[in-house]
């Protein structure tokens, strides 16, 4: 992964790959924490989880690094000695270490997908929920609802409505949202969540159905 191949880097020897961004894998058992060794097999006869070594913690339990900075980075470009490296992530567990996230808290991240974050001590991973191991606490999981329909769209609704001025876009957004009773869904791309939906949805009241809208 790229996440411990930086860490790697950084540190001047292999650094494992952590529970969190490892889950994403499809090859990691998040409940035990350890490779699932009949799919890493299945690679052309090569024991992909032996070559991948044990993965680890995101974070350390004693809160103390990984490794330190290898000494070529001390010697090259002058890094101090003191310098420790942590275990690397991925972008969205590490969403969730810089935003401290706990159970009953939720994290909307918005960007070329829009993706929501969260953390439950009881998860059954499906087909719309991606669950992670909770780079903060090896007790619980994180999981990740992923909308395809993020940043495209508004950047579409931008353009078409706003003379493609996000000063305009905010203005409009900030201006018409306290008195506007109408609630729009905009799906262009079929979505991840839920799977396959596409069109444009509209409603005057989120409780009840949507109505399509062209």
């Amino acid at each position: 992964l790229v996440s411990n191949f930086l860490g790697s880097l950084l540190s001047g020897q292999y650094m494992a790959v952590d529970y969190s961004d490892g889950s994403g894998m499809n090859l990691l058992d998040i409940f035990e924490k350890r490779w699932i060794g009949r799919i890493g097999r299945l690679y052309e006869g090569v024991d992909v989880c032996e070559k991948l070594g044990d993965p680890k913690p995101t974070l350390q339990e004693s809160g103390e690094a990984a490794a330190r900075v290898s000494d070529y980075l001390v010697s090259r470009y002058g890094f101090s000695k003191e310098c420790r490296v942590f275990r690397c992530t991925g972008d969205n567990p590490a969403t969730l270490v810089g935003m401290s996230c706990k159970e009953h808290d939720l994290i909307l991240s918005l960007g070329t997908s829009d993706v929501l974050i969260g953390v439950s001590s009881n998860v059954s991973p499906s087909r719309d929920i991606h669950v992670f191991c909770n780079p903060l606490n090896n007790s619980s999981h994180m999981f990740i609802i992923c909308y395809k329909n993020g940043s495209l769209v508004r950047e579409e609704l931008k353009d078409k409505y706003c003379q493609g001025k996000w000063e305009r876009y905010n203005e409009f957004i900030s201006t018409n949202t306290a008195d506007c009773d109408l609630v729009g869904n905009y799906m262009p791309q079929p979505e991840t969540c839920p799977a396959g939906l596409v069109g444009s949805f509209c409603s005057t009241d989120p409780v009840q159905p949507l109505f399509s809208h062209t």
